[in-house]
């Protein structure tokens, strides 16, 4: 679960060290992804597999992949819009939290908040979320007809492929 097992060990690690951020606010349109990424494996530590700097930022132990973005304001295309079509997995990000309205205004249709939250360093508000691709939501009864309708006339699918399926739907981790 992206929320539980990355969101929340992250967001309680910048909350203990939110106040390393108040002096770099000053200097505003200033990456801080150093920062933020040496923040993010001291919270998650063993569960990260590697730390790339082509590609997506971070994978996991179970291969999942996480972009991250961070900087002293808050631009939506280069914290949400253009991380998830340029790669296609979540993007977890920080940056100034003083216009957290611009976060849900025409957000793209495929785009999904999976949390956010707004931290405070006493003088600054900072906004740390989580966004990821949309998945398409199918019709499950539909998808269930239409493989059974092909096993019983193409013998493609082997019995218990349609279980299969509807596992893979229901505990996707996207």
């Amino acid at each position: 679960d992206l929320k539980l097992d990355i969101f929340v060990p992250v967001l309680k690690r910048i909350i203990c060290r939110v106040e390393s951020l108040r002096s770099i606010k000053r200097f505003q349109k200033t990456g801080i992804e150093g920062w933020f990424k040496v923040e993010i494996v001291a919270a998650l530590d063993t569960r990260i597999q590697s730390l790339n700097n082509k590609g997506p930022d971070i994978l996991f132990d179970d291969n999942t992949e996480l972009e991250i973005k961070a900087a002293t304001d808050f631009n939506k295309s280069y914290f949400i819009n253009d991380p998830i079509q340029k790669y296609g997995c979540p993007c977890l990000f920080l940056g100034d939290g003083t216009k957290r309205s611009i976060l849900e205004e025409k957000l793209d249709e495929n785009i999904e908040i999976v949390a956010y939250e707004i931290i405070s360093d006493d003088e600054n508000d900072w906004l740390l979320g989580l966004v990821k691709k949309k998945v398409p939501v199918l019709d499950i009864g539909h998808y269930f007809s239409l493989l059974t309708t092909q096993s019983l006339f193409s013998g493609r699918i082997k019995a218990g492929g349609c279980p299969n399926v509807i596992y893979f739907l229901i505990n996707s981790k996207y």
